[in-house]
């Protein structure tokens, strides 16, 4: 992997980090989205408030279609889980595995944990 300096990072691989990865990679900006595997998004059999899809689509469909099409505009995702995020000067630094990749921004899109009432 290139660890060359990112104009975004994004920490969330469900319909709320993808969504940024399309919008910000059409715009030619360079983008990494971080995905762990655990959107909650990939579980729901049928959703039916998502955008253009008025008949209902799966998580697990959508969440696949998403990623097709931020990778068709150029951004890249890596399949692991972010460690830690700092901001040294300028700049944001993404810790995951043993390495750190730079980032002009950092977008967090984590999603919700249900937690019992």
């Amino acid at each position: 992997m290139d660890l060359s300096r990112r104009d975004c990072v994004i920490t969330g691989g469900g319909p709320a980090g993808l969504t940024a990865a399309i919008y910000l990679s059409r715009y030619h900006l360079s983008v990494t989205v971080f995905d762990d595997g655990t959107s909650r998004a990939a579980t729901i059999p049928i959703s039916h408030n998502h955008a253009g899809f008025p008949e209902g689509i799966g998580g697990s469909e959508l969440l696949e279609r998403m990623r097709v099409q931020a990778l068709t505009y150029g951004g890249e995702i890596v399949n692991e889980r972010v460690n830690a995020w700092a901001r040294r000067g300028d700049d944001f630094f993404v810790s995951f595995g043993d390495h750190t990749l730079p980032a002009k921004t950092v977008l967090i899109a984590t999603g919700v944990i249900n937690r019992p009432a």
